[in-house]
């Protein structure tokens, strides 16, 4: 679970200042702002799931020499789900 939300904070945070914006704003603007923040909501949670890496092709440091020692051109990608 902690792992969960460490990767998705930056998703997480929003939902919640969406939400407490939701419920603030709630008595004073239209229908029409509320739904603009759901849909606020629905498009951030939508692109962390598209967006997420998938998982590597190379499970090691020793698989990597490997694939690195066949002569052929090679595409790394560093990042980091943290």
């Amino acid at each position: 679970m902690r792992e969960l939300v460490n990767q998705n904070s930056f998703v997480l945070a929003a939902i919640v200042l969406l939400v407490l914006l939701w419920f603030v704003a709630g008595r004073f603007v239209k229908r029409f702002l509320k739904l603009a923040i759901a849909g606020v909501i629905v498009l951030l949670v939508a692109a962390a799931l598209v967006l997420r890496t998938g998982p590597s092709d190379v499970a090691s440091g020793t698989e990597l020499d490997r694939v690195l020692a066949k002569g052929k051109p090679v595409a790394l990608e560093f990042f980091s789900n943290f």
